[in-house]
């Protein structure tokens, strides 16, 4: 992103000037920062809570919790995707958690998160 942001700020500084070459690397800069915090997956483990985004479950409805290498957690986000799954990844992330849900009211068969650190969160989640 800072590459186009860039980019956009040379061709402005080279076709207006160095005043709206300025006024252009704020607001581009403002943007790149705005999607960067919209796009953070925001995972949070409470005592008896797990949330992923805005989807949060009790821990008492996790099943397994399998941490999934990069292999396996590429098939579960491509062809071996479940629509019915719940899905929160982030694609530059290359491994990540596969947590069943054993609850008969929720039609969803696990969550797939996506995970810089998958041992630390599995624990977490176990504890």
């Amino acid at each position: 992103m800072v590459g186009l942001d860039l980019s956009i700020v040379i061709a402005v500084w080279a076709g207006l000037g160095n005043t709206s070459a300025l006024i252009a690397a704020i607001i581009s800069s403002a943007f790149t920062a705005y999607l960067y915090s919209i796009s953070t997956l925001r995972i949070s483990v409470e005592r008896d809570s797990y949330s992923v985004g805005r989807a949060t479950i009790e821990k008492k409805y996790l099943g397994d919790i399998r941490v999934l290498t990069a292999e396996e957690f590429r098939f579960l986000r491509g062809p071996g995707i479940n629509p019915g799954a719940f899905h929160a990844f982030r694609f530059w992330i290359k491994r990540g958690l596969k947590v069943e849900i054993k609850d008969s009211r929720d039609p969803t068969p696990y969550w797939l998160v996506s995970s810089k650190s998958p041992e630390k969160l599995r624990e977490a989640l176990q504890s």
